[in-house]
């Protein structure tokens, strides 16, 4: 069993490998990360195929997805069957985390915005809220950015976090842009330690599976780790808070929805994990209810994004009803399959758009005909 768990764990980090290196092939053509001859020369064959030859850059990126997703599958069956040790786990999911932690944000310019919406405030002495991008046009850091002209939009107490990592790259693009992701990192896996800590109080027998079912689904993977949001910080705190209520720490609990809540609001929809004389199972349908409700207010505001789905992805892997995994399948391949019209093209048309919508709400909408005629064959 130890040379068959190696063999997949190689598998898998290679697979991590390989996609890290893609992920350059999507690097902005302004920004050099470092100045070596070795990593120049890396970064220009990069260029050339994400830029110069898109067919063979979306096959890849097609081909990746699928071994990761096979992976995934194949991680589910092996810990249903009990095949895998939690350490074995642990140690899959932390190696592969260290390996994609390396990668370029290939698919957001999220993660610079966030980065200068706090220098607006520590380096420019100026009010993020009030002020964009473009009334610092001879800053070079702008040259990185794609919303340049928007102020500030989400909560307070995610300025004040991107104070932290924002302070210790002194000054430098690269160590910014590498703290930043060590923080999306560290709340990635603050998540998938409380998703299993939660599950282990609720439904010992599904705690393992439900961390496999977070931490190696592709969709968290890359809206966490490899082209990071901020949302990963609100779900961990929103996760927080649940674990913490469910111990019996409810002034912690509250103060920390609180925060998640003040991050990003879309965590508002755990506010039911909150009464105290409901069964969890109810105030878990009540939560992915009023998070699903919050999530399409998103929608509606701005546009269909796959980071949106990030508090409620947490919130099915916590759930033991299966149609709900499966439809949590339909999500997580729409989410990453929502990327490939623009790595083909390469450019945001209008059928762009439509296709990349799409491809997100096509596997969706397949998983939940399957759980209708999977539940219909049944009854027959």
């Amino acid at each position: 069993m130890k040379n068959k768990f190696l063999l997949i764990a190689c598998g898998y980090w290679l697979v991590a490998f390989f996609f890290t290196l893609y992920s350059y092939s999507q690097i902005d053509l302004n920004l050099t990360l470092f100045s070596n001859q070795f990593y120049q020369a890396f970064q220009q064959q990069m260029i050339k195929l994400g830029y110069f030859n898109r067919p063979l850059s979306a096959f890849i990126y097609l081909t990746l997805i699928i071994f990761l997703f096979a992976n995934y599958y194949l991680l589910i069956v092996l810990t249903k069957k009990r095949k895998l040790r939690l350490s074995q786990i642990w140690l899959l999911i932390l190696v592969a985390a260290a390996i994609f932690l390396f990668s370029y944000p290939a698919f957001s310019h999220d993660i610079f915005n966030y980065i200068f919406d706090v220098r607006i405030l520590l380096y420019h002495k100026a009010n993020p809220w009030m002020y964009t991008a473009l009334d610092f046009p001879i800053d070079p850091w702008t040259r990185f950015m794609h919303w340049t002209h928007r102020t500030y939009p989400y909560g307070p107490f995610w300025i004040i976090t991107s104070i932290i990592p924002y302070t210790l790259s002194f000054g430098k693009f690269t160590l910014a842009l590498f703290n930043f992701k060590l923080l999306f990192l560290l709340s990635y896996l603050g998540s998938c330690w409380l998703v299993y800590k939660i599950l282990f109080r609720i439904n010992k027998k599904q705690s393992i599976l439900g961390l496999v079912f977070f931490a190696f689904n592709p969709l968290v993977l890359n809206e966490s780790i490899i082209s990071p949001h901020l949302d990963i910080v609100m779900v961990f705190l929103g996760l927080l808070a649940i674990y913490l209520i469910l111990i019996k720490k409810k002034i912690l609990g509250i103060f920390s929805l609180l925060l998640s809540i003040l991050t990003k609001y879309a965590t508002v929809g755990y506010i039911p994990i909150l009464p105290p004389k409901i069964k969890f199972n109810k105030k878990l349908w009540l939560m992915i209810g009023l998070t699903f409700a919050a999530i399409l207010g998103q929608i509606y505001i701005r546009e269909i994004l796959p980071w949106y789905f990030l508090p409620l992805i947490a919130l099915l892997v916590l759930s033991s009803v299966s149609f709900l995994k499966i439809i949590l399948w339909g999500i997580s391949l729409g989410g990453v399959l929502y990327y490939l019209p623009f790595i083909y093209i390469g450019e945001y048309t209008p059928y762009v758009k439509t296709l990349r919508i799409y491809l997100f709400l096509i596997p969706i909408l397949l998983s939940i005909v399957f759980v209708i005629l999977r539940s219909l064959r049944r009854r027959i």
